[in-house]
């Protein structure tokens, strides 16, 4: 990996605080497990939610079983339907409550899993970009070797020399290029699996802790109801405000990667133009001769000017 240009400091920079955040604030759920099992979370999240329908259903076949005995022993005697009332009032509480603040997180979740892919398709980004800086770095490494033919001399070879020099110090701007978009996508595959994973991992905790059946005590009813609840309702404070910080954060680094790909601009009308040497034009001085002492450019010499390829 080659060094940050000052060019694409600042949004590394701002990445990498990102990632370094983020470990810190959910390093209790950021294993190597969550990391590798992310994908899971769609079929985690309804495992949570059938887990939440069965706890109503113990609780209401419990609660039934309890009003009618109570029912038989009193004969309906007073009190009975005004204790009743209230009772199903506050069970209708709790359920309601329970099911809104599942539909919240599985709200939340549908919108991580609309990128569940995205990691994946860094990784290849990153892999591509990897290529070319490899291939650019040994593009400008190979260019000096060229600025001189044996035996040409004359008004051709100095033309040609401007050119080879030109085309090195452009191939020498856009090398860091490539290397800075792989570190950049590096940190941004780093960062997106974070999120996804710390989302699997919460809900996870969550899904663990509803599947602990309660017994319902004398006194006590839809005791499974409100575990599950509980759960859902500590997921949602823990799962981040993650995904308005991920897409704001995602929003900067898209116009900072234009920018960054848009610049240095090292080549104009197939002409490596630079920035140290812009608007010298190696072939200017008229028809360039051939070299004297070689007429047939061999395989390793220079034939004709095609530029920095990319």
């Amino acid at each position: 990996m080659q060094t940050i240009t000052s060019g694409a400091g600042g949004l590394a920079g701002a990445l990498g605080a990102s990632v370094s955040s983020f470990q810190r604030a959910h390093s209790g759920v950021l294993t190597q497990e969550n990391a590798q099992r992310y994908k899971e979370l769609p079929q985690t999240m309804t495992a949570l939610e059938q887990a939440l329908d069965q706890a109503i259903r113990i609780d209401e076949q419990h609660s039934t079983s309890f009003w009618e005995e109570l029912g038989e022993l009193w004969d309906h005697g007073f009190g009975y339907l005004a204790d009743k009332r209230r009772f199903d009032a506050e069970v209708a509480q709790l359920v309601e409550r329970a099911r809104t603040n599942m539909q919240t997180l599985r709200n939340k979740v549908d919108q991580a899993a609309e990128f569940l892919d995205v990691p994946d398709r860094l990784r290849q980004d990153v892999a591509r970009w990897k290529s070319v800086a490899d291939a650019t770095h040994s593009t400008m490494t190979a260019i000096p070797g060229l600025g001189a033919v044996d035996g040409w001399q004359g008004r051709g070879a100095e033309a040609y020399g401007t050119m080879v020099g030109v085309q090195g110090e452009a191939s020498g701007e856009y090398d860091s290029l490539p290397s800075n978009m792989e570190y950049i996508l590096t940190l941004a595959c780093e960062y997106n699996t974070q999120v996804l994973a710390a989302t699997y991992g919460y809900v996870r905790t969550a899904l663990n802790h509803s599947s602990m059946c309660y017994a319902n005590g004398d006194k006590e009813f839809y005791v499974n109801t409100a575990n599950v609840n509980s759960a859902v309702e500590l997921c949602l404070d823990r799962i981040p405000a993650q995904y308005d910080a991920a897409r704001q954060q995602a929003n900067q680094m898209s116009g900072d990667i234009v920018e960054l790909r848009n610049t240095p601009v090292v080549i104009r009308d197939g002409w490596p133009s630079g920035t140290s040497r812009a608007g010298q034009q190696g072939a200017t001085a008229g028809p360039i001769a051939a070299p004297q002492t070689s007429p047939t450019p061999s395989g390793d010499k220079p034939g004709t000017v095609d530029g920095v390829h990319r």
